[in-house]
């Protein structure tokens, strides 16, 4: 049985990702920005999230990949993210 949003075909309005969502505080090229800063130049995530004005959560979200999934990362930087992992044991969920 289709429900009565189903119905309605393309009016009904669907959730936006990226930096196409209203609440976005960040952008694509921001994301790529941060975590090229944070793994090829050393700058911290707090330091990261400070200058472009967002919480640190925001930022360690956005740089190890958590959210913003869509924007590209480097093969080196998930090698470093997997390490760091394997380090302190944790385990990512798939």
């Amino acid at each position: 049985m289709m429900k009565e949003w189903m119905l309605d075909g393309p009016t009904v309005r669907r959730p936006q990702h990226g930096s196409a969502s209203p609440n976005a505080l960040l952008d694509e090229q921001t994301v790529y920005e941060m975590r090229e800063a944070h793994f090829d130049h050393g700058w911290s995530q707090r330091k990261l999230a400070l200058r472009f004005g967002v919480a640190d959560s925001t930022a360690t979200q956005a740089i190890l990949g958590y959210r913003w999934k869509h924007v590209a990362m480097e093969k080196r930087w998930q090698e470093i993210i997997e390490k760091r992992r394997d380090r302190i044991g944790v385990r990512r969920k798939r």
